[in-house]
């Protein structure tokens, strides 16, 4: 358990770092602008994604009460990765004027229908 929240950690941290320096140091509408941007959306994933993570994780442990396994911190981080993706594809459609309420409400449907797909137990499927 401890390999996955040091790597987590590890990845938050450099995803923090990359998004600080991008938002402090990067001119999106200078000669940069497909790096700015391309770093902006890959730190943007990696720092709600873990956050994300961390924050379903430690519920689900002060909901339970006791130490979950790794398995409930794969799920976390699969969870996670669905939430920073919503957020990267909304503002990615918020940045070239092509978000609307519908097709955010769409995506998050979406995705939430993603999730319950691979949340299914395969065994419970293949005995229907």
């Amino acid at each position: 358990m401890f390999r996955y929240f040091f790597w987590a950690t590890l990845f938050l941290v450099l995803s923090v770092g990359v998004f600080g320096f991008t938002l402090t140091q990067l001119d999106p509408l200078g000669p940069q602008q497909i790096l700015a941007l391309s770093l902006f959306f890959i730190s943007l994933i990696g720092t709600v994604w873990m956050t994300v993570s961390y924050i379903f994780f430690f519920g689900a442990e002060l909901r339970v009460g006791k130490n979950l396994s790794e398995v409930n911190f794969r799920k976390s981080l699969r969870r996670g990765f669905w939430a920073a993706l919503f957020v990267a594809i909304i503002l990615a459609l918020r940045l070239f004027n092509l978000l609307g309420w519908t097709e955010g409400i769409l995506l998050g449907i979406f995705l939430i229908l993603v999730e319950l797909i691979f949340s299914l137990d395969s065994a419970k499927l293949s005995t229907k």
